[in-house]
């Protein structure tokens, strides 16, 4: 993945690194930690939240780049460090392929003697970061998660996580393309679709969206996938979803989210800019920024998955968005089975910052892993 840095990025990296990132740590730290314990929240979590916060609106998404592994260099750490730990089986694979005609890769994890089959169970994974960053330690963990759990309720579950290209390099409709072609290589495999769970975070969260929306109604530049029978299920955890800052959440969590106002700007600017993106939202067609779509759009929501999870922080700034879209899903004629799960104390995409912090049986964990054993268990039967 391209991640060259302009020349005033490379001039202006050492100063970020060594005076503007220390100094607004500290700032952002005693904002946030008054406004945890102001709103008695649990305040180690929000620290690990400001630091993200700090390192996002002082880093372009390049630097970033720049300075981070990529996805395929996380996995391939991650995987050896796995099998150095006693405590994990010794049969945890990882296979990885690139996706032809799209690019990206799909990096398959297993835990077991024996491979995935057609009758195996698949979750389909996108990771967040604003399309801008790569996937970490936290989203493997994550995946691991899924697939323990769900080998202990008697389910052999594998996971397939797409590695998409990154933004600004790579823009719309780039990762809808490659999420589109992943999956339509798992169908190539001979898993059936009601065996297939798709699911990510924040910006994964929009990229699971934008793949049922592309299974609705395809999208003119990229190839339609035909389902013999719909997904098993999707989830989606603070997905981004427009770009509507008038709402009550985004003024009351605007000094507290992971997220600013001014950083949701810049990434859908590098995301965006310059793509058929207002054009198709003219129209009506709401593959980039779901919310922004007529109820309309999702009419035939129930013929490509039988329930959906929607996931939101009640202290994040999306959250009257996740809401609002989950009120919109349920408000369908041929409704599905609709989870709308907003954590009281939790902020932007918390599941992840539970597993930053190894807290692997936080309440938006085990909300989101009952949901996914609900939902394999019901298409057991």
């Amino acid at each position: 993945m391209s991640n060259c840095l302009t020349t005033w990025e490379i001039v202006t990296l050492p100063w970020k690194l060594t005076i503007a990132i220390p100094i607004k740590l500290i700032t952002t730290i005693i904002r946030i930690t008054y406004l945890s314990y102001r709103r008695r929240l649990h305040v180690p979590s929000y620290f690990t939240i400001a630091f993200i916060r700090t390192l996002l609106t002082t880093l372009s998404a390049r630097q970033i780049q720049f300075l981070a592994p990529s996805t395929a260099e996380t996995i391939e750490r991650w995987i050896k460090k796995q099998h150095a730990v006693s405590s994990i089986p010794p049969q945890l694979s990882l296979r990885s392929s690139p996706l032809t005609r799209s690019g990206g890769s799909l990096h398959w994890l297993n835990v077991g003697p024996n491979p995935p089959t057609s009758n195996s169970k698949v979750l389909l994974f996108f990771h967040g970061g604003g399309f801008a960053l790569p996937l970490s330690e936290a989203h493997l963990n994550w995946c691991l998660k899924h697939i323990k759990v769900a080998h202990s309720a008697g389910i052999h579950l594998c996971a397939a996580v797409l590695e998409y290209g990154l933004a600004p390099s790579y823009q719309y409709p780039t990762q809808l393309r490659q999420a589109a072609r992943a999956l339509d290589v798992i169908l190539r495999l001979g898993f059936d679709p009601s065996n297939i769970i798709i699911g990510g975070d924040s910006a994964g969260g929009n990229l699971t969206f934008a793949l049922i929306a592309h299974l609705i109604h395809p999208h003119p530049g990229i190839d339609a996938l035909q389902l013999s029978s719909p997904l098993a299920g999707a989830f989606s955890i603070s997905p981004w979803l427009t770009m509507n800052m008038d709402t009550e959440s985004y003024r009351e969590n605007r000094n507290i989210d992971m997220l600013s106002p001014s950083l949701v700007k810049q990434s859908a600017h590098d995301f965006l800019a310059g793509t058929t993106s207002n054009e198709e939202l003219a129209r009506g067609e709401g593959w980039s920024l779901l919310l922004e779509s007529p109820q309309e759009w999702w009419g035939r929501l129930p013929d490509v998955v039988s329930g959906v999870f929607l996931n939101a922080g009640n202290q994040e700034m999306f959250r009257d968005h996740i809401v609002e879209f989950g009120e919109l899903l349920k408000g369908l004629r041929d409704g599905i089975e609709v989870t709308v799960d907003v954590g009281e104390k939790e902020g932007h995409d918390h599941v992840l910052i539970d597993f930053m912090r190894g807290n692997h049986d936080a309440r938006a964990v085990n909300a989101l892993i009952e949901w996914m054993i609900g939902t394999l268990k019901c298409r057991m039967i």
